[in-house]
């Protein structure tokens, strides 16, 4: 038996099994399109979810600039531009950082 602290509140549960309703009575063929059926296993959902968890880690999350990142990369353009010269400067400074005799 589990421990009651564990279990949710009346209230939570009441939650989670309305949003259990509402899934299962949503039609999801819109964007259907976007899946894509494969033969992957389990190993390469384990994979993806090593990944998500290595994007999502509390060393990655406190790193504040990466939002900015992101957003920056979506539209492109000149904000884009301008965090791909600094990744390219990070990048050459760690190079010659890596060079004999540094």
């Amino acid at each position: 038996m589990p421990e009651l602290s564990s279990l949710p509140s009346e209230r939570q549960f009441q939650v989670m099994v309305a949003e259990y309703q509402q899934l299962t009575t949503t039609d999801l063929t819109p964007g259907a399109d976007h899946w894509q059926a494969t033969e992957l296993g389990s190993e390469s959902l384990e994979k993806v979810a090593g990944d998500l968890a290595a994007e999502f880690s509390d060393d990655l999350r406190r790193q504040a600039w990466r939002p900015y990142a992101i957003v920056a990369g979506i539209p492109g353009g000149t904000e884009r531009e301008v965090w791909e010269r600094l990744i390219a400067t990070i990048e050459e400074a760690a190079e010659a950082n890596a060079r004999p005799g540094n």
